[in-house]
């Protein structure tokens, strides 16, 4: 069963995100009723995940080449922080939404789970795939890098629901 843990752990995720809908409030609109937008918190989510994910990663599994990692890591958050908020917008753009008003009236937080799986689809690949020669355990760095994917989701997530307030 070990084997398999890693594909039955991502099983279950997809589960989770087909078992638990996202609920939609018809004709109603969605209004921010704090100054504080998503996007906004976005440059502190950011710096506090590359910090987190820098350290896991390049300590963990014992990589110790802080300038490569640092290097690999930033690409692969500018990539993962941008992908979501992409889509989305692509979603949006044949409603008529520009992207200033796609970034300021987007009703809901950006960060759920849909995000972490789109993050961790994102920045495995590039980081594993670049950091792999330079550890003795492939393991211990594939797992570091999805655990701390996802604790930065979480702190991310936290964050947006601390600081962003909205309502239907």
């Amino acid at each position: 069963m070990k084997k398999y843990r890693l594909f039955s752990c991502l099983i279950i995720a997809v589960l989770f995100v087909i078992a638990f809908p996202v609920t939609t409030f018809a004709d109603s609109s969605w209004v921010w009723i704090s100054k504080t937008r998503p996007n906004d918190v976005l440059p502190w989510a950011a710096a506090i995940t590359l910090i987190v994910e820098v350290a896991a990663i390049n300590y963990i599994p014992k990589v110790h080449k802080l300038p490569k990692v640092f290097c690999i890591v930033t690409l692969a958050n500018a990539l993962s922080f941008a992908a979501p908020y992409l889509i989305n917008y692509m979603v949006f753009v044949d409603e008529g939404f520009g992207f200033d008003k796609y970034l300021n009236n987007w009703p809901s937080y950006t960060v759920g789970i849909y995000y972490g799986i789109i993050t961790i689809a994102v920045e495995l690949p590039v980081v594993y795939n670049t950091l792999k020669k330079d550890v003795t355990s492939k393991r211990k760095l594939l797992l570091t890098i999805i655990i701390a994917n996802v604790v930065t989701t979480v702190i991310v997530a936290c964050f947006e629901r601390i600081f962003c307030r909205g309502t239907w």
